[in-house]
């Protein structure tokens, strides 16, 4: 007898379990769902993280590139102001050489004029000779005969 009990319980128990099994089979199927659901989160949250990480590369890479040329253009600036500077000292130089140059020139034409006053002193000497010789004779004859004495005597 207790046999048959065990043999009913046993078939109570297969039969609950031949209606629960669909049951455990969904709830089975429910579960694998949300796992393969979280792995596609997971694998989402993966990608954002790796384009976030591709964009900040992106970025530092746009910064160096922006302080690269902010480089570059500070040292053509920098260039350019030797350059400037270089022209400047040129002209600077140029301009000393001019005033040089006249202060040369003006030399010049100071020594010309004072050889000039040196020729009309030197004339006005000459003049004066003859005009005191012409005024300490007697006649004009013997001026004009000492005159031509004088010249040719020296």
């Amino acid at each position: 007898m207790l046999l048959i009990l065990l043999l009913l319980l046993l078939q109570q128990l297969l039969l609950l379990l031949l209606l629960l099994l669909p049951l455990l089979l969904l709830l089975l199927l429910l579960l694998l769902l949300l796992l393969l659901l979280l792995l596609l989160l997971l694998l989402l949250l993966l990608l954002l993280l790796l384009l976030l990480l591709l964009l900040l590369l992106l970025l530092l890479l746009l910064i160096l590139l922006l302080l690269l040329l902010l480089l570059l253009l500070l040292l053509l600036l920098l260039l350019l102001i030797l350059l400037l500077l270089l022209l400047l000292l040129l002209l600077l130089l140029l301009l000393l050489l001019l005033l040089l140059l006249l202060l040369l020139l003006l030399l010049l034409l100071l020594l010309l004029l004072l050889l000039l006053l040196l020729l009309l002193l030197l004339l006005l000497l000459l003049l004066l000779l003859f005009y005191y010789m012409f005024l300490f004779t007697k006649t004009w004859e013997e001026r004009y005969k000492n005159m031509f004495k004088e010249c040719f005597s020296a």
